[in-house]
C-alpha cells in the first residue's frame, strides 16, 4: 500500500513537472490541480518539488531540471512585475489630485518612461468606462509635469545585512507561526512586519526547504497551505459584508447605525491600504461592483488620517474629547481587551458608542 502511495505520488508530480516545463506557466499545472481536487499551492509544494529531488528512478534529467529552474526563476520575475505594475497603477488610480499623482510618481523608485510602460500594461486588460477615464486623466497629468518628473534624483539604496541561511529558515518559521495564531490578520500584513529582514521571494525558497524537511516542517506547510487558502475566500466574503454595511449600516438593539471604523476592526484588522488593495482586486476581477468598490474607498478614504498608531498616553491626551481621565481609560481599555488599534479613529468612535449610552459595550471584560 505504502509503496502504491509513493508511486501515486511520483506519477503525479512527475507529469505536473512535465507540464510546467513544457508551458512555463501556472496555466495548465491549475487545470490539472483542479482535476485533482486540490490547489496549486499544493500540487507544487507536495508534488512537484519533491518529484525535483527525486534520486532513484523515475527522476528528472539534469537537462529538464536546468530547463525547470530556468522556467521557474523566469516565472517568478514575472509574476513579481505583473504584481509591482498592479500595485503601482492600482494605487495611482486610487488618487484624487493632480498633485498626488505627481507626489507619488516622484516619491517612487521608477522612472518617467517606466511608469508609461506600466500604465501601457494596465490598460491592456478590459476596464470600465470610469477606470479608462481615470486612466487618461493621469497620462494627461504625467505628461503636463514631465518635464518636472524627469528631474527626479534616483534614491541611494543601503545594503541589507547578510544574513545566515539558518536565520531566514528560523525566520520563515517564525513568520508562519506568527501567521497561524494570528486572528482575521492578512498573510500580506504580517508579511509587511518582515520586510526588512527577508523579502517575499526569499520567504518562498524556504518554503520548498521546509516542504521537503522534517514531519514537523512539513505539518507546518500543511497548515500554512490550508490557511491561505481560506485566507482568499474569506477576504472576498469579509469586503461584501463590508459594502453591505457600509450602504445599509447596522441594526441592533440600539436602533439603526452607520457603520464606523470600530464595527470594521471588530469584523476585521485588516489594514486599511490593505483592505482597499484587495477590494482593487475582487473589483478589476469582476467579483465586486464599482458602487461596491466606491464605497469601500470612500470609507478608507475618510479614516486615512487617524490611522496612525498611538500610545494610551496620547489618546488620554487628545483634546478632542472633553471627558475625565477615567472615562478615557476605560475605552482604552476596551479597545485593548477587543485588540483593536489604538488609533484616533477607534478612539473617537469608541467614545461615540459611550455617549451614545452603549457604555457596555466599553466595559472590558472581567480577568479570569
Amino acid at each position: 500500500m505504502l509503496r502504491e502511495v509513493a508511486y501515486s505520488k511520483t506519477v503525479i508530480g512527475k507529469k505536473a513537472f512535465e507540464l510546467f516545463i513544457q508551458n512555463n506557466s501556472d496555466e495548465a499545472l491549475i487545470n490539472y490541480a483542479s482535476e485533482l481536487g486540490i490547489s496549486l499551492t499544493y500540487l507544487k509544494l507536495n508534488y512537484i518539488i519533491p518529484y525535483t529531488k527525486r534520486e532513484i528512478n523515475p527522476k528528472p534529467t539534469k537537462e529538464e531540471l536546468m530547463i525547470y529552474r530556468n522556467n521557474r526563476k523566469q516565472h517568478y520575475h514575472q509574476i513579481k512585475t505583473q504584481n509591482e505594475m498592479i500595485n503601482f497603477v492600482s494605487r495611482l488610480l486610487s488618487l484624487k489630485y493632480a498633485n498626488q499623482v505627481v507626489g507619488f510618481i516622484n516619491s517612487s523608485d521608477y522612472n518617467i518612461s517606466r511608469v508609461f510602460k506600466m500604465l501601457d500594461e494596465y490598460s491592456n486588460n478590459s476596464l470600465n468606462k470610469t477606470k479608462k477615464l481615470i486612466l487618461a486623466r493621469i497620462y494627461q497629468v504625467i505628461e503636463e509635469h514631465q518635464d518636472f518628473l524627469k528631474t527626479k534624483k534616483p534614491k541611494i539604496k543601503t545594503k541589507s545585512p547578510i544574513i545566515h541561511d539558518l536565520e531566514l529558515k528560523n525566520l520563515t518559521i517564525q513568520i508562519i507561526e506568527k501567521y497561524l495564531i494570528s486572528n482575521n490578520i492578512p498573510f500580506d500584513d504580517i508579511m509587511s512586519e518582515y520586510t526588512n529582514q527577508m523579502m517575499l521571494h526569499q520567504f518562498s525558497d524556504y518554503l520548498s526547504d521546509l516542504a521537503n524537511g522534517n514531519a514537523d516542517e512539513q505539518y507546518l506547510i500543511k497548515k500554512l497551505t490550508k490557511k491561505l487558502d481560506d485566507e482568499i475566500i474569506n477576504i472576498e466574503k469579509i469586503i461584501i459584508q463590508i459594502a453591505h454595511k457600509i450602504r445599509k449600516g447596522l441594526i441592533g438593539s440600539f436602533g439603526s447605525t452607520q457603520f464606523s471604523i470600530l464595527d470594521y476592526y471588530r469584523m476585521t484588522l485588516m489594514r486599511l491600504d490593505s483592505l482597499l488593495i484587495q477590494t482593487k482586486k475582487l473589483f478589476l476581477n469582476g467579483k465586486l461592483s464599482e458602487e461596491d468598490y466606491c464605497l469601500i474607498e470612500a470609507f478608507v478614504k475618510e479614516h486615512e488620517e487617524g490611522n496612525k498608531p498611538l500610545s494610551e498616553k496620547e489618546l488620554i491626551g487628545y483634546n478632542g474629547i472633553k471627558d475625565d481621565d477615567n472615562t478615557k481609560k476605560r475605552i482604552i481599555s476596551y479597545l485593548k481587551n477587543i485588540s483593536v488599534p489604538m488609533n484616533l479613529n477607534s478612539y473617537k468612535a469608541a467614545y461615540q458608542e459611550y455617549i451614545q449610552n452603549k457604555a457596555v459595550l466599553i466595559m472590558p471584560s472581567p480577568i479570569e
